[in-house]
């Protein structure tokens, strides 16, 4: 009876063991077939024969990581190819394909996150596609065999920490081949790789004297026998943006490219006296415009009779203003933002005598700092009553009178 029930036992232990095996086998059936040469699941493909792992989807991605940990556990893949359809790679997803020697990713693919390719120790090469924005925390950490990356993104991807930890760059020579253009970029916005990014070059350049240049930069044409695989190439140091001395300034201060200034009248700044004179509408939109590497220094704004409108934050950032003349009798409009960031308080505003309360009426907010022009004469410090400028006539007046009357006396004793 004993042995009756130990079996009975033995029994139940084993069918248990059966179900626990056989259930997520039946339950993962429609996703994963395990063929004769080949295994196929949700968005991807695996061929036994030749090694080759094809990706067709987003899905695919994680769903070959999860499969791969269950069922297919050291399914030696050779190469991995990643189909158009797919834009992100997911975490995890070739992890430990130790022998995997290539890896074709598409353009139109954007992310690749944390680990992706982690312990690839068999992958040669990477090439990112152009269309690539982000990757994630070491996505090619610890490929140890990698002898060429190449970076197609003209605007480095955004980046997470370690993304080729391992990558044996000094005792390989492995290089991070990035667009001429963008080499700049790539150093500024991925300092931890930075002696190690290159262009490519297919022979040695030679460079021409002459400056070429566009609206954009200015170089040395490579001028070296056969063809130059790089267009516009040139040293690094000598290659980038044009400088000016402001925006109203024509030409290069480095290569003299004589670029067209676009009409920029209406306003005329003096350096010598810090005054600024707006005489058209257009003068304070262009003043506003390709103003900046003067509005501190303005102290002084005088806006003559022809303005009839000033235009949103025209004078903002002229932060060491001290006084506005304006010469019409009627105001001109103005933008709500045309004095942004000022301190108002601080600043005096000289309007024509007989419109200062017209002024006052049509801009409210700057009431306070509205005060008339002396003599209607634009520009003026102060103003006084006419009373008051009469006083040092009337005393000279005064005094000669009282000198002759004095001498007059003196003659007649």
């Amino acid at each position: 009876m004993l042995k009756l029930k130990k079996l009975g036992l033995d029994v139940i232990i084993s069918l248990l063991l059966a179900v626990a095996l056989i259930v997520p086998a039946v339950m993962n059936a429609n996703v994963v077939q395990v063929l004769a040469e080949e295994i196929t699941g949700d968005g991807y493909s695996f061929d036994d024969e030749t090694g080759v792992l094809t990706v067709t989807s987003n899905d695919g991605t994680d769903g070959w990581r999860q499969d791969m940990y269950i069922f297919f556990s050291g399914v030696p893949v050779k190469k991995i190819i990643v189909e158009n359809t797919v834009t992100e790679i997911e975490y995890l997803s070739f992890r430990n394909c130790t022998n995997a020697e290539e890896a074709e990713l598409p353009e139109g693919l954007e992310i690749i996150h944390s680990n992706a390719f982690d312990r690839d120790s068999s992958l040669k090469s990477i090439s990112i596609p152009s269309t690539v924005t982000q990757i994630y925390y070491k996505a090619f950490a610890d490929c140890t065999a990698l002898e060429t990356i190449i970076m197609n993104p003209v605007n480095p991807p955004e980046h997470g920490e370690d993304v080729f930890d391992g990558v044996r760059f000094d005792e390989l020579g492995v290089k991070i081949i990035v667009p001429k253009r963008s080499y700049n970029a790539y150093v500024e916005e991925w300092p931890e790789y930075a002696d190690y990014f290159d262009f490519v070059s297919l022979h040695d350049h030679e460079w021409s004297n002459e400056w070429e240049m566009d609206e954009d930069c200015h170089w040395h044409n490579c001028i070296g026998e056969g063809d130059c695989d790089l267009t516009d190439i040139t040293e690094m140091d000598e290659y980038g943006d044009h400088e000016y001395d402001n925006e109203s300034d024509a030409t290069c201060n480095i290569c003299g490219y004589e670029r067209t200034v676009p009409d920029i009248g209406g306003y005329l700044f003096d350096e010598e006296t810090k005054t600024l004179t707006i005489d058209s509408n257009a003068g304070s939109k262009n003043w506003r415009t390709y103003g900046n590497f003067a509005k501190s220094a303005v102290e002084k704004i005088i806006v003559k009779s022809t303005v009839t409108e000033l235009e949103n934050e025209a004078f903002a950032g002229c932060i060491n203003l001290e006084t506005i003349t304006m010469n019409s009798a009627i105001p001109p409009v103005i933008a709500d933002n045309a004095f942004d960031g000022l301190d108002i308080s601080k600043i005096k505003i000289y309007v024509p005598e007989g419109s200062v309360d017209t002024y006052k009426e049509q801009w409210p907010e700057l009431a306070e700092s509205i005060v008339a022009i002396a003599n209607n004469n634009p520009g003026a410090g102060n103003t006084y009553p006419v009373a008051v400028m009469w006083i040092p006539v009337v005393m000279a007046a005064a005094c000669a009178i009282i000198f002759c009357v004095r001498k007059k006396r003196r003659f007649e004793q």
